[in-house]
């Protein structure tokens, strides 16, 4: 141990930040000095003060102990858990400890830099980061220091406090009032710090996740249902007084229209066709309070883990910030730093792309983009190319490159992505955070399958690693190698960024990057960083999003509405409606609320959409005079392509805006039965003619569509699916229901593969799937009895059949026809170059095996 009057070594190295600790001047000296130093300990219960109130201390005896003791401490902790609760122990701690002076700390949450600073009364500890429970133990109280101020408005008054004055060490008053205003969540807690000090929780990141997310619930959402509110029960009144307005009366209200507006980055929303007046705003308003709607905004573009069935922040605003930003993770990292390393690989590679630096296995420059993805890696980016394909600038970047995308399974849809590409000029970007999503696997291979064999006198992994890249998680590093893709190809995107908030990510900006150059990119990300920052502080009457949502809220839960539909009168956004669509009804087609109460009231709509004026001629006839079906109508002042015909008054861009503005009044005021028969209607035909009216909607006028207001018009209806799921009381980041339907695909998919080896019919999970899959399987006319296998083997003739349907397959995907192309293909994909399997990697498909011979056929 240290001697008299010497410092240590870490007091040495940090100089005048730490105070000279003496053996004979002061409690914290001898073996409590040394352990609160982080040397060696022979046991808390030998720790005695060396004044006149000494007395034997045990690990129960202040929360400082449990900090500060070392891996003997904890066994005693360990051997304490279970004879007395929390609570309990908490009664017999004293107010003020002598001997586990506080240790003032300056962290990032649930980590960071930890060390000893002046400013008490009693001496400063030094802290010895390299022993391990001390670290973890420290790192457990940060973590619950950070944790319990998550959306604490009310809540965290104390424990905030306490951090203002630079204190770790939670006082017997302090988490006596803390679990108190728990409530029904105490004994959660309780169990949890016992889990923590017995030894039981060895990973103490499971604990602090776990503990996040029990103070989060209880200090934002776990005072009931949102529906038992006062403030939802005013909007209920609300409710059946506004059924007693229409809007043809409301529209000429003038100081109601000019109140029900807002502007700001460029776009002007008219709300005032909505069935809504000040006065239901007002209580909109106050329900948003009561929500805590601009603190929980506030947490999830700080990086607070509001996601908490699956432990992790939403940061996909990250993904968009301006570089001098710092987001501070849990783990210690930044957000805004991992994000601009990516961004900055990804403009390297798209330079080098363009400019052709990068060749294919042939020597040939890439002219084609094929990504390969399914659900957000595939709508949103989609959506995305779609609308700059006939933007001014992008197109004239894009004038050398075709880009295309690859979703469905369906065969159909890879002969159709591949038609008229040439293999040897064309790069596929595999997009999928785990790189196990069964679609975009397979048709991976197939695509790889497809490169390889028009090369056939290239070795695959030659082929493949510089044919493919990648976009996917840290943690799917092994399985892109794996396929064949090299480490320097892969594009990281994050945990904490869902599929369907990840266009801003390697997924989105990567093949757009390489397709339309990184000038375009800059300028789509500023405009969704523009978005963000009205959203983060912008007051609510004045904040388009939570306008948005607010209404999305009003018109479901209130009035009923239970599907809301997308027009942008522009057929550039032809893909929107669909990327929307994913956007809210993955996010908020919920059923609890994210304490898991089942919900009783209404949430998420079903959203669908076209661009106008094609929807004028499909679904209008239903919005007119069938269900009511709240809209958003999109218009542009000006049009990316200006065209005016000869001999015509307007343009056709104006042709289109003069549908814009009169589709919502028609909605709005509708036509009456004596307002048709004025115009000389058949009597008869009166009723056919009339339109009740009285249908909301709401209109959005940009003044261009391009590139930053593309950035804006994502980021708009990302928010508008978090305000309404936290308004709500959701949790608009997890999709319980999507991975439901693949674990069932997963054992179907079973069934099938032993089927058609011959082993045994296929068994359902139930009767019925059952005979729709022999139906599938041996025609609509035979059935197989389940209890039988089907044959000893396939049949000659079979295998015959199969093997010619397949080998004309490829052939009609490599762009050749007849039995010699075929003869061909053949021959050089024996010919291939062989080569030996990486360990860890998929096995070549050109490698003699059964297997692979299958996996060919």
């Amino acid at each position: 141990g240290p001697f008299p009057g010497r410092r240590t070594r870490r007091q040495r190295r940090a100089g005048a930040r730490t105070e000279t600790v003496r053996r004979d001047s002061d409690p914290g000296q001898g073996v409590c000095g040394w352990i609160r130093r982080g040397g060696a300990t022979p046991g808390l219960g030998a720790c005695a003060d060396r004044g006149s109130e000494a007395r034997p201390r045990r690990a129960e005896d202040t929360a400082a102990a449990v900090v500060s003791a070392g891996p003997r401490a904890e066994g005693e902790a360990r051997g304490e858990r279970g004879s007395a609760s929390f609570r309990a122990r908490l009664a017999r701690l004293p107010s003020n400890s002598s001997c586990a002076p506080p240790i003032p700390l300056t962290s990032r949450r649930a980590g960071g830099d930890v060390r000893a600073r002046g400013g008490s009364s009693r001496p400063a500890c030094g802290v010895a980061l390299g022993k391990m429970l001390f670290a973890v133990a420290v790192t457990f109280l940060l973590g619950l220091n950070g944790a319990t101020g998550l959306y604490a408005p009310r809540g965290a008054r104390v424990l905030a406090a306490a951090r203002a004055r630079g204190r770790a060490v939670r006082t017997r008053q302090a988490l006596s009032m803390e679990l108190e205003e728990l409530g029904q969540n105490t004994q959660a807690i309780t169990e949890l710090t016992e889990m923590l000090g017995g030894g039981l929780l060895d990973n103490v990141a499971t604990v602090h996740d776990r503990i996040v997310k029990t103070i989060h619930n209880v200090r934002v959402n776990n005072r009931g249902l949102v529906s038992k509110t006062p403030e939802w029960s005013a909007l209920q009144a609300e409710a059946e007084r506004i059924e007693n307005t229409h809007l043809k009366d409301l529209i000429q209200d003038a100081e109601r229209v000019d109140y029900m507006a807002a502007e700001g980055e460029g776009i002007f929303l008219d709300y005032s066709r909505q069935r809504a007046t000040r006065q239901t705003m007002s209580l909109l308003f106050q329900l948003a309070e009561r929500q805590n709607l601009m603190e929980k905004i506030k947490a999830m573009m700080s990086g607070h883990i509001i996601n908490t069935t699956e432990r992790r922040p939403a940061l996909h605003t990250a993904l968009r910030a301006h570089p001098t930003e710092r987001i501070p993770l849990a783990d210690g990292t930044d957000a805004v730093k991992e994000v601009q390393k990516v961004i900055q690989q990804i403009q390297i590679f798209a330079d080098e792309f363009r400019q052709g630096k990068l060749r294919g296995a042939t020597g040939k420059k890439f002219k084609n983009i094929i990504c390969v993805g399914i659900g957000g890696s595939y709508l949103g980016p989609e959506f995305l190319a779609e609308a700059l394909r006939t933007e001014e600038e992008a197109s004239n970047f894009a004038s050398n490159f075709t880009l295309r995308f690859l979703s469905n399974v369906d065969p159909v849809d890879v002969a159709r992505c591949t038609a008229d590409l040439d293999p040897q000029e064309t790069l596929v970007i595999v997009i999928s955070k785990s790189f196990t999503t069964a679609e975009t696997m397979l048709n991976a291979r197939t695509l790889r399958q497809w490169a390889v064999d028009s090369m056939p006198r290239k070795a695959q992994s030659e082929v493949v690693s510089r044919h493919f890249v990648a976009c996917a998680s840290s943690t799917a590093v092994e399985r892109v190698q794996g396929f064949g893709i090299p480490r320097s190809r892969l594009f990281q995107f994050w945990d904490w960024v869902g599929g369907r908030f990840s266009v801003c990510s390697s997924v989105g900006i990567l093949p757009i990057a390489l397709t339309f150059g990184w000038p375009v990119v800059a300028k789509f990300l500023e405009g969704a960083r523009s978005m963000d920052q009205h959203f983060r502080s912008e007051p609510m009457h004045k904040n388009i999003p939570i306008l948005l949502g607010l209404l999305g809220v009003w018109n479901t839960s209130f009035l009923g509405y239970r599907m809301r539909t997308t027009l942008p009168y522009a057929e550039a956004l032809l893909k929107l409606p669909a990327h929307i669509q994913q956007v809210d009804m993955e996010s908020n087609g919920k059923a609890v609320t994210i304490d898991g109460e089942p919900i009783d009231y209404e949430v998420g709509e079903v959203d669908f959409g076209e661009p106008g004026t094609n929807g004028q001629h499909s679904f209008f006839q239903l919005l007119h005079m069938g269900q009511i079906v709240p809209c958003d109508f999109l218009g542009f002042a000006e049009s990316q392509l200006p065209l005016h015909v000869k001999g015509e008054r307007l343009s056709s861009h104006d042709e289109l805006m003069a549908n814009f503005f009169a589709q919502p009044d028609a909605l709005a005021v509708g036509k009456t039965p004596d307002e048709v028969l004025a115009e000389g209607c058949d009597p008869e035909l009166v009723p056919h003619r009339s339109f009740a009216g009285n249908r909301p909607s709401l209109s959005l006028l940009f003044s261009r569509l391009n590139a930053f207001s593309m950035g804006q018009i994502l980021a708009l209806y990302e928010h508008r699916t978090t305000v309404q799921g936290f308004l709500w009381d959701l949790n608009s980041f997890d999709q319980w229901g999507v991975e439901l339907g693949k674990e069932l695909a997963g054992t179907v998919r079973t069934e099938l593969e032993h089927a058609r080896a011959g082993r045994w019919a296929p068994i359902g999970s139930n009767k019925s799937t059952t005979r729709l899959m022999k139906k599938y399987l041996y025609g609509l006319d035979r059935d197989q009895p389940a209890d039988e296998p089907i044959d000893d083997g396939v049949s000659p003739e079979d295998a015959e059949l199969a093997a010619f349907n397949s080998r004309h397959a490829w052939a009609k995907l490599l762009g050749r026809d007849g039995d010699a192309e075929v003869s061909d293909w053949q021959r050089g994909r024996k010919n291939r170059i062989p080569e030996e399997p990486r360990n860890g990697a998929e096995q070549p498909l050109n490698a003699p095996s059964a297997t692979n011979e299958r996996r060919q056929e």
